[in-house]
This record gives C-alpha cells, sequence and structure tokens, in this order.
C-alpha cells in the first residue's frame, strides 16, 4: 500500500469517526450533564448543537452514510429534552467548585464559540453568487462531495479558475459512495463507469483519452484533468468553457470540433489525473480557448436554478428524452 493511499485512508476513517464516534459522545456528555448545574449542562449543550450544525453544513457524510447527517439533528433534540427536563432540579452553579470546574467549562464555552464561527464560515459558503451559467445536471443522480463558494465547504476554492468546481459522486441504496470506507476496488464506488451527460448544447474544443485508470490513492499530479472533455458554449452574450475531467479510458463518444446537444451522452466516470477516487469533476470558465480552462476567472454554475454545495443531492430533471433527443439528432447527420 503506497504512503498516499494509506494517508488517504487514515484521513477516510478520521471522517467516520468524526460522523459517528464524535457526535455520540456529544450526546452522551448532555445526557450526563442532566445531574451537572445549570451553567454546565447549556454549555454542554451549545458544544453538541454547534458540533452538530458544523458537521451537518461542512462535512462529507456519504464516506459513512448521508441518513446520519438527519439522523443526529433528531437525536441531538431527544437528548436536549431529556436533559433539560430535570431543570429545575438543577442548581446554577454548583456548590462545590474548583480549578478543574473552571477551566473544564472556560474551554466549553471556547469550544461553542469556534463552533459557531465554523459553522458561519460553511453558512457563508452556502449562498449562492450573482451571476454565473444554468447547466443541465451531467449526471442521472449525484451527491456533491465538494461544492460552494468557500474553503470550508470546497476543496478546490483557493484556486481561481477552480472558485465554484464541483465534484460529484453518485450514492447507494444505503446513503454511501461505496461498499467500505475506502475500497480498493474502482467498481466499489457507486459512480464508476456512470454516463456522463452534455450539461449544455456546446461544441467539443478539446478531448484527451487514453489515460488508464489508476487505484484509489494513486494520483497523477501532471496530468491534472485525466481523460478529460472541453465543452465550449455561448450563454447570455458571454463565451464559456466547461471541463468535464476524470473520464475513463475508452469511454469518450465525442471528439474535437463535434457539436452535442444537452443531454447527449459523452463519456464515462472514471479515476484519471490528479483524483484520490473516482468521482466528476467540473468547472467553467470565461473565454473560448481551451488552454484557459485551468487559468481563466472562474464562473459559477446552476443546476435547475440551484447553486449546488457539498452535500446538497441533484437528480436530473428529463434527462432521458434530452438523450433521446440528442441520440435522433446525431443519427440524421
Amino acid at each position: 500500500m503506497s504512503d498516499e493511499r494509506t494517508a488517504l485512508l487514515g484521513m477516510m476513517w478520521v471522517a467516520v469517526a468524526l460522523q459517528v464516534a464524535l457526535p455520540a459522545y456529544f450526546l452522551w456528555e448532555l445526557v450526563r450533564a442532566r445531574r451537572r448545574s445549570r451553567i454546565e449542562l447549556l454549555l454542554v449543550l451549545a458544544v453538541a448543537a454547534g458540533y452538530l450544525a458544523y458537521a451537518y453544513f461542512a462535512q462529507i457524510w456519504a464516506v459513512s452514510t448521508v441518513y446520519l447527517r438527519g439522523a443526529w439533528p433528531v437525536l441531538l433534540l431527544v437528548a436536549a429534552v431529556y436533559a433539560l427536563s430535570g431543570w429545575r432540579a438543577l442548581e446554577v452553579w454548583p456548590r462545590r467548585r474548583g480549578g478543574w470546574f473552571y477551566l473544564r467549562n472556560v474551554l466549553d464555552g471556547l469550544v461553542a464559540l469556534f463552533l459557531v464561527l465554523l459553522t458561519l464560515g460553511a453558512l457563508a459558503g452556502r449562498r449562492a453568487p450573482e451571476g454565473g451559467i444554468e447547466l443541465a445536471f451531467p449526471l442521472e443522480a449525484g451527491y456533491v462531495w465538494n461544492g460552494g463558494k468557500g474553503p470550508f465547504l470546497n476543496a478546490h476554492y483557493p484556486a481561481a479558475a477552480q472558485r465554484h468546481a464541483l465534484d460529484l459522486v453518485a450514492l447507494d441504496a444505503y446513503g454511501r459512495r461505496a461498499r467500505g470506507v475506502y475500497p480498493e476496488d474502482l467498481a466499489a464506488y457507486r459512480v464508476y463507469r456512470a454516463t456522463v451527460r452534455s450539461p449544455c448544447d456546446c461544441r467539443v474544443v478539446r478531448a484527451v483519452d487514453g489515460l488508464p485508470d489508476q487505484p484509489p490513492g494513486i494520483m497523477d499530479r501532471e496530468r491534472l484533468a485525466g481523460n478529460h472533455l472541453v465543452l465550449a458554449l455561448r450563454q447570455g452574450g458571454e463565451d464559456y468553457l466547461v471541463l468535464l475531467a476524470h473520464l475513463s479510458p475508452g469511454s469518450l463518444r465525442v471528439g474535437e470540433g463535434e457539436r452535442v446537444r444537452r443531454g447527449e451522452p459523452l463519456a464515462r466516470v472514471g479515476n484519471t489525473g490528479n483524483t484520490s477516487e473516482p468521482h466528476l469533476h467540473l468547472h467553467a470558465v470565461r473565454g473560448r480557448d481551451p488552454r484557459e480552462i485551468f487559468r481563466a476567472p472562474a464562473v459559477p454554475v446552476f443546476f435547475q436554478g440551484r447553486y449546488l454545495v457539498r452535500g446538497d443531492l441533484l437528480v436530473a430533471s428529463g434527462s432521458g428524452e434530452a438523450s433521446r433527443r440528442a441520440r435522433e439528432d446525431r443519427a440524421s447527420r
């Protein structure tokens, strides 16, 4: 096992712990705080609520299961009601207060404040920006792994051309993006080999194929996009480019210079380029020169009127009908 894969596997297990063990610990502490003082109870509740708020808005729940994202707030409410049911019997301050009491409660207050600031940062990244272009969703259904306009939600945000980039995966019936925490088998990832459809009426200005799929955890730092397509379109009187990256080798159905219709099948999701696991990377920039796809100013993208951010789920609208029309159109040419 490579050092890079080992590090990524460790990160995935940390994510599972942050979504399973840590919320459970905070709720257990909240239940126990029912027998302390009112001050202690309120501080423990603030920490638990602050952490779950931040986790709800900022974490990638597809690592464990997206169903936990909705389950933990419900369990927090139950634990809070139970803990607060003994409110009248509690003292405002405990009678015996030592140095550990003050230190613990000061730390709880600081942690709660820090979590509130993190949550506010995540919420700021969810607000839809001005401008942008409207596209059709390129997968039948997808979960947003990276997306949003801030560093709390989008790992691509520091790169100017990818400020509104999206990393899309798919979910199984259990709300997971793969069978296991970080499997080595590409076929274990739900999105692998999923059909990628054209997000717009456009022209293909770059088509790169032939790079092999890599095992999860092995990344190509030189050919960042791997097998990819760059699509040129005009919307609202301006020229734009859209990148669809990390495609599977031999799956591209179109070549450079071809015109394609919205909803037309273009390729399949793979694991090529600078990618830790199978997913579809998409971002848009202004311009018409495909060499500028990683340098031109980023453009926000909207799907069905929505600005997608981490944790969002979307099902393509009318993709089947669009695909049928596109096939008929290509057959007539």
